[in-house]
């Protein structure tokens, strides 16, 4: 058994000097992304993200834990029905579904982990000082229907990624590029956002090369801490947009998004992978 020594909020208290907290909370937010994403590859739902379930070592890898209510969703590849199910997950960062008392899916560990950042960057949620599931469940609804320009900065990219899975249909596949996306935005301005371009959009052939070659030059060779791998993503952002308004009359590639998004996971992170001995006794289970 592994001994992970941080919890999330003990080494934001300790990298966010160094960093800036948003930086630091960006960098371990795509780790649990991807963490929920490997689950989900293999046919797994976990149904209870929040920031207790996630551990962080020493050398900045994120760990996923706690599978006591993970659940197999995809069996002999047939999703499994939607209905009724009863209140799952911690209601604080419960998704909207799972508070109605419905049954889980993909886009509700998604939904999750949006509300597990969303406390990251101020635990003081609406919902914070809630007492009863209901009174949450009506908060987080009048939280996901306000108009953006209403909304207060520090949560306007998450409130984006909150909507996005929910917006997901049952037994769609999330588009994880998607929500690394907006992970990727959280330091950036609202007033910015108009100018904001998919990081795997609109990058000319020539200089999509050219990226490639620099992120050979920069990538790390193992993971030496949530520094370096912040570090690492600002510098890729920044190149992406900088070199994208510098050729504003190159012809695009019309199909560049597989070709980058290679590019971009090279600078990823390292994702945690879930334990397989947990898996193959979900998988057992069915």
């Amino acid at each position: 058994m592994e001994y992970v020594k941080y919890s999330l909020k003990e080494y934001l208290d300790f990298t966010a000097t160094e960093l800036g907290r948003m930086e630091a909370i960006k960098a371990l937010g795509l780790q649990m992304l991807s963490a929920i994403r490997h689950l989900h590859e293999k046919g797994v739902l976990h149904q209870d993200i929040k920031p207790q379930n996630f551990r962080v070592t020493e050398k900045g890898v994120v760990k996923l834990l706690d599978f006591r209510l993970a659940q197999k969703y995809d069996d002999r590849n047939r999703h499994k029905p939607f209905g009724k199910f009863g209140i799952q997950g911690t209601p604080f960062f419960a998704s909207i579904s799972a508070l109605q008392g419905f049954t889980l899916s993909r886009r509700d560990d998604i939904e999750s982990l949006g509300f597990a950042i969303m406390h990251l960057i101020d635990p003081e949620t609406p919902w914070a000082q809630c007492e009863t599931i209901k009174e949450v469940l009506l908060q987080k609804q009048a939280f996901l229907s306000m108009n953006l320009n209403n909304v207060p900065q520090h949560y306007y990219w998450i409130q984006k990624f909150i909507i996005s899975a929910a917006k997901l249909k049952y037994t769609e596949q999330p588009d994880y590029s998607h929500f690394e996306y907006l992970i990727r935005n959280l330091t950036r301005p609202p007033s910015l956002a108009s100018q904001v371009h998919h990081p795997l959009s609109f990058v000319a052939e020539s200089e999509s090369q050219q990226m490639q070659n620099m992120s050979v030059a920069t990538q790390p060779q193992e993971a030496q801490g949530l520094s370096k791998l912040a570090g690492v993503y600002r510098i890729v952002e920044e190149e992406i947009m900088g070199r994208h308004n510098a050729c504003s009359k190159c012809q695009y590639l019309s199909q560049e998004k597989d070709q980058l998004q290679q590019l971009v996971k090279k600078q990823d992170h390292i994702a945690e992978q879930p334990d397989k001995e947990v898996i193959q006794r979900l998988e057992q289970q069915n």
